[in-house]
């Protein structure tokens, strides 16, 4: 039932009497408030900003308070001086925090002097091991669903982080899983370096592999406790004493030998004593008293990045302290992000993260790299600056190699690699308005090559994350080779466009995608401008295909591959006219067909082929070194005493 006109004015009139007495009683809810970063510089904007004001309001509160005059015209980007800053945000009640050091840039803070804002965290754990020694396989035990079969090839491709319940007391522990394949050492590195405990799987039925040593040196490197999974412990072959034994000559002192690494027996397939492996990493955490503060600005590490259609750039961060909420804005080297959503390795949407968990954030504006630094900061003003200051580390380091025109060029070529995967239309055009330049490049490329005499082949990289574009780069640089100049003319994340497209024709690139979807569109436009697109979901099926075409490049050259010294000359009569070469094979074989020249002096007076062979009196197909024949040569019967007929083949130095 509607109220009367005026027992609704007065009802309305009642309610603004009581909060008039409230507000005159001081019972009006107290303000937020807010830590305010100020350092020398920083505008009313940036200010307002912190403390969740509007620039104008923060304007007149600043000419109400004097310090700015009630006539003066005064923008937001005005700059305050710190002193004054400092005075108006405490009578505005909020605490301050005066930026010293590297003002402009964003780094950690310290640790709390108050011991008790430190929680127990979960341990971060780090898979490490050797191709099919089963680490993938021994995750998914652990957590109970099916990695293996959607790898391809069978092996891990990325780092995956996952959080794993441990027992029935709430406990956890974070797992990255690091690829064992030798391509991925960068990535296993990184896994080392963000890890309290290393799980170092070895399988019984293999021992100590080359990725085995080199997990090793990665651990000790990182200076954290291992613990040394003896896996596929279930085959009835086995010897696991010498597995052990294999671990000893390599420096790992386990505890049977006297030493203080703890080694367990497991079989991943079939789930044996994984309670065992588990108790194993928990001690191992438990003696290092895992600490950290569980709230607060969030600092992590960035382990994985890529471009998803329909979110642009997401990135995973496993959070090392703090808590990181939907809404904070955080920088990751050059880029930044207002954290839009927060997702688990469950799919699940959260609206925190405290230490030691891994969770995918979008909202980024650029992709950040894997291994950089997340640092949460107050506001996006704050973040700009940060984002602004290192950029112009960059650009002044650039400047002070080069000169300026050649330091435009390659902050306009690093710009182009860093937004490929997320900007593509703003790529676009800024490739149209460089490609003058790009042709100059290619042009100077292409002449470096004839000066050298090796032939180049260009290659571009697309890959589905930034720690695969890494890893391929890291191997292709490594597969250099004396006669073939191996290029990397770009790599990006993300599916290929036709700006990747043309910038392949013009340097004659061949585009390399991995685990990236097939991309009609892509190919047929290929196709139109006779560029090469290969796909790959396993690594080394893409190295070996770099390899085949290297080896394709590599020049012809002429191989001797036998020698002979005429010593006497012999002539057949008769239907058989013609003269043979009494000679002595002093190395190699000499053949009949192969191509074969005649060399006097030192100069070659004849080139043909071997026309017959002859051992006493038999006709021969072949004649080896340190033998006597008659060496008949094609349409050559001008030959001497004391040349040299040389047999050789024209092919690449490694057929």
């Amino acid at each position: 039932m509607k109220l009367p006109v005026a027992k609704k004015a007065k009802k309305l009139a009642a309610k603004r009497a009581a909060a008039a007495k409230k507000k005159k009683a001081g019972l009006k809810t107290k303000p937020k408030v807010y830590d305010v970063d100020l350092q020398e510089g920083i505008t009313i904007a940036a200010v307002a900003e912190q403390i969740k004001m509007r620039p104008p309001a923060l304007i007149t509160a600043l000419q109400e308070a004097g310090v700015l005059s009630e006539d003066a015209v005064t923008a937001p980007d005005a700059v305050l001086d710190l002193d004054t800053a400092e005075m108006i945000v405490g009578d505005l009640g909020h605490n301050t925090r005066i930026l010293q050091g590297h003002i402009r840039d964003a780094t950690v803070r310290p640790l709390p002097k108050d011991e008790t804002l430190l929680k127990p965290r979960a341990p971060v754990v780090t898979i490490m091991g050797h191709v099919d020694h089963g680490k993938t396989t021994l995750l998914d035990a652990f957590r109970n669903s099916s990695i293996v079969d959607g790898e391809a090839g069978g092996i891990t491709q990325h780092i995956g982080a996952f959080v794993v319940p441990c027992g029935e007391d709430g406990q956890q522990i974070t797992f990255l899983d690091t690829p064992g394949h030798a391509a991925f050492s960068a990535m296993r590195e990184r896994g080392s370096l963000c890890t309290d405990v290393v799980v170092l799987v070895v399988a019984a039925d293999d021992g100590v592999m080359p990725q085995t040593e080199e997990s090793i040196k990665f651990a000790v490197a990182a200076g954290v406790p291992m613990v040394v999974a003896i896996n596929k412990c279930d085959k009835e072959t086995i010897d696991v004493s010498r597995t052990k034994q294999a671990l000893l000559d390599v420096g790992v002192e386990l505890e049977d030998a006297g030493g203080e690494i703890q080694a367990v027996e497991v079989s991943a397939l079939k789930r044996m004593n994984l309670d065992k492996l588990q108790e194993a990493i928990m001690i191992a955490a438990e003696l290092q008293d895992l600490r950290a503060e569980d709230c607060g600005a969030a600092e992590g590490v960035i382990i994985e990045a890529q471009t998803e259609l329909g979110k642009g750039p997401v990135a995973t961060m496993l959070v090392r302290r703090g808590e990181l909420k939907t809404g904070a804005v955080v920088v990751a080297g050059k880029a930044q992000c207002r954290v839009r959503s927060l997702q688990d390795g469950t799919n699940a949407m959260l609206k925190a993260a405290g230490p030691s968990v891994p969770v995918e954030i979008t909202g980024w504006d650029t992709m950040p790299m894997v291994g950089d630094l997340v640092i949460e900061v107050t506001s996006e003003q704050r973040a700009r600056e940060v984002v602004e200051y290192r950029q112009s580390l960059d650009d002044d380091a650039l400047m002070s190699g080069a000169t300026k025109g050649r330091a435009s060029e390659e902050r306009e070529m690093r710009s182009l690699r860093r937004d490929a995967a997320s900007e593509v239309s703003e790529l676009n055009l800024r490739f149209r308005a460089t490609k003058t330049e790009m042709r100059k490049v290619m042009v100077a490329g292409a002449n470096a090559a004839l000066e050298t005499g090796r032939p180049e082949y260009a290659v571009m990289i697309k890959a589905d994350v930034v720690g695969s574009e890494e890893a391929i780069c890291a191997v292709l640089e490594s597969m250099a080779r004396p006669e073939v100049d191996l290029t990397i003319v770009s790599s990006g994340v993300g599916e290929v466009t036709p700006v990747d497209i043309e910038r392949a024709e013009i340097a004659n690139a061949t585009i390399f995608q991995f685990n990236l979807p097939r991309n009609k569109i892509a190919e047929d436009l290929c196709d139109t401008v006779d560029v090469k697109l290969s796909g790959y979901k396993v690594i080394y099926e893409l190295m070996e295909e770099v390899e085949e075409q290297m080896k394709l490049l590599v020049p012809k050259q002429l191989v001797v591959v036998g020698k002979a010294t005429v010593k006497q000359l012999f002539t057949l009569t008769g239907a058989r006219k013609a003269v043979v070469a009494g000679s002595s094979v002093t190395s190699g074989t000499v053949t009949v067909g192969s191509s074969a020249r005649c060399v006097r002096d030192g100069e070659i007076v004849w080139d043909g082929s071997v026309a017959a062979l002859q051992r006493l009196k038999d006709q021969v197909t072949t004649v080896d070194s340190g033998t006597e024949c008659g060496i008949t040569l094609d349409g050559f019967d001008t030959v001497k005493e004391g040349d040299v007929i040389e047999v050789y083949e024209i092919k690449r130095p490694d057929e």
